[in-house]
């Protein structure tokens, strides 16, 4: 065995192709990509919309003492959140990451907040309004900031 290193040479052929001539400008790659995610935001805000209004049922469920209700409002909660990150839904992540905390919260000591819950509900339905000004929408999120720190 001997104790010389050997310097190894790879060849970058990313490197190589990105070199190229031709191809997409970043501009035009970026207004592709803008295009791409306009043709799913109406379906999104679609399925999204009907995230939130089958929300009210899952609350319903546990105030009438559903063991899964809060199981449900995570999972749906979470759902939300990752499809807001899809189109522009200002608002509607950080409300569905609250829901998400709480009944994480709610449901690791077993008593839930159900008025808490609502809070966050009412405002996902309102921040989803397409026309919603950013002022409404900062203290809306600011009050469920409140909201949260209150109860947990």
């Amino acid at each position: 065995m001997t104790d010389e290193a050997r310097i190894l040479k790879v060849q970058n052929t990313l490197a190589e192709v990105v070199r190229l001539p031709g191809g997409k400008t970043v501009a035009q790659a970026l207004q592709g990509a803008a295009d791409k995610i306009a043709t799913v935001r109406a379906p999104t805000l679609a399925a999204l919309r009907a995230r939130i209004d089958g929300l009210g049922a899952v609350s319903q469920a546990g105030r009438s003492g559903s063991p899964d209700a809060l199981a449900e409002l995570y999972k749906a909660g979470n759902d939300i959140l990752g499809l807001s990150g899809a189109v522009d839904a200002p608002g509607i992540a950080e409300a569905a990451y609250s829901l998400c905390e709480l009944a994480d919260a709610f449901g690791e000591s077993g008593a839930a907040n159900w008025a808490a819950i609502d809070v966050h509900l009412d405002a996902l339905r309102i921040l989803i309004v397409d026309d919603l000004e950013p002022s409404a929408r900062s203290h809306i999120l600011t009050g469920l900031s409140q909201v949260r720190e209150r109860v947990l």
